[in-house]
C-alpha cells in the first residue's frame, strides 16, 4: 500500500494555497479548477474547495500534519513576516518542533 494525497477541504482556498506554497514551501505538483497539490515527499497534500452543503469541510480540528522542514530557521522567519502565530514550539530528542494552523484552522507540525 502507498499514500497517495492527503486532501484538506478548504473554504479559504486561495489563503490556503498561497500559506502551502509561500509560508511552509510546498511546491505545487498540479493545479485545477477547486484543487491544488501539492508535492510532499512521496505523497501529494490536496487542497480542495469546500463547497457549501458538502460533508467535505474544514473543521479545524479534523486534520494534523507532521511535516518535516529542512531550512527550519527560514520558515519560522516566513512564519512571523506574515503573522502567522506559532501554537507552540518546542525540543525533544527528535527535533525541534513548531505547530501552527492553516487558513482554515487545520493544525500543522513542522519538525526541524
Amino acid at each position: 500500500m502507498k499514500l497517495l494525497n492527503v486532501a484538506i477541504p478548504s473554504r479559504q482556498f486561495d489563503a490556503s494555497v498561497a500559506f502551502y506554497r509561500d509560508i511552509v514551501g510546498l511546491p505545487i505538483s498540479r493545479q485545477g479548477m477547486g484543487c491544488c497539490y501539492f508535492s510532499a515527499g512521496n505523497a501529494n497534500i490536496a487542497v480542495h474547495v469546500a463547497r457549501e452543503g458538502s460533508d467535505f469541510a474544514p473543521t479545524g480540528h479534523g486534520i494534523y500534519l507532521d511535516l518535516a522542514v529542512t531550512r527550519f530557521e527560514q520558515l519560522k522567519q516566513r512564519l512571523n513576516d506574515a503573522g502567522i502565530a506559532i501554537r507552540k514550539e518546542w525540543n525533544d530528542d527528535s527535533g525541534h518542533f513548531i505547530e501552527v494552523a492553516d487558513p482554515d484552522g487545520n493544525l500543522i507540525e513542522l519538525v526541524g
